[in-house]
């Protein structure tokens, strides 16, 4: 009886072109992206079973499901476009820079008209400094800087997921949790790496309801933009283990009798 083949689908780090490769456990398979050409590697030697994999922010923002072959246990995998040293340095000047010389609230400007807004500041810096980017880079850099400014950060695709109810943070370095409507609870691969970064993320997220979270008023309970529900906490007056936050997210199409029965 012939060996069962698997498949995987990568996104490829330059062009964020989506491959479908095939193999066997166990193999190593050579692939080439068919879009620039960048070759690579994809593993088969994996104790991961990929259960589903979609869109959230296409072609930057995607979603693999897995399963632990030995444990069962199911992952939340989410995949950004990585970034070279290089990269993530020039991201860092072009977003510090932004946020020196920006003269109007990107709340002010209509939200679909913000991305080409950030375009055109981001083309400006890069020429100002006579930075060295490429067009592909460029794109990246615009992803990242949308996400962490108009968006949620690193959460953003999660609230763009619109198989996901509910979101739960429960301190720095440790992995978000959540529930799938297909999928039930899962384990992902997001995490806030220390208080710090949770804190002012909690802060952010505060700011987008119109609310106000500090040490004197440790406790949010708010609405999103988006009607989304969230509860944080802010520092470790509350929780032992720093900031928190859960996020109950607005279904904009209500549930039918039908989903509530598969319920």
């Amino acid at each position: 009886m012939a060996e069962k083949k698997l498949r995987k689908i990568a996104i490829c780090p330059t062009c964020h072109t989506k491959i479908t490769v095939e193999g066997k456990l166990g193999e190593k398979i050579a692939v080439k992206c068919p879009t620039c050409g960048r070759r690579g590697s994809v593993s088969f030697k994996t104790e991961f079973e990929e259960l589903d994999f979609y869109p959230v922010n296409e072609p930057y923002a995607y979603v693999k499901i897995v399963k632990d072959i030995n444990t069962l246990d199911k992952y939340y995998k989410l995949l950004e476009p990585p970034l070279s040293k290089e990269e993530a340095e020039t991201l860092r000047f072009i977003f510090d820079t932004l946020l020196h010389t920006l003269n109007v609230s990107l709340d002010e400007i209509e939200k679909s008209e913000v991305g080409e807004f950030l375009r055109k500041e981001i083309d400006k810096i890069i020429k100002d400094y006579d930075l060295k980017v490429s067009e592909q880079s460029k794109k990246k850099i615009l992803y990242y800087i949308e996400r962490d400014t108009i968006g949620y950060g690193k959460i953003d695709a999660l609230m763009r997921d619109p198989n996901i109810e509910d979101i739960s943070c429960d301190g720095s370095d440790v992995p978000i949790f959540l529930y799938h409507r297909k999928y039930g609870s899962l384990r992902t691969n997001i995490i806030f790496k220390d208080e710090e970064e949770l804190s002012a993320f909690v802060i952010k997220l505060a700011q987008k309801c119109g609310k106000h979270i500090s040490i004197a008023e440790p406790m949010l309970d708010a609405t999103l933009p988006d009607g989304s529900r969230i509860q944080a906490t802010l520092g470790t007056e509350v929780t032992t283990r720093g900031s928190t936050f859960t996020i109950r997210k607005f279904r904009a199409i209500p549930y039918s009798p039908i989903d509530l029965v598969k319920m």
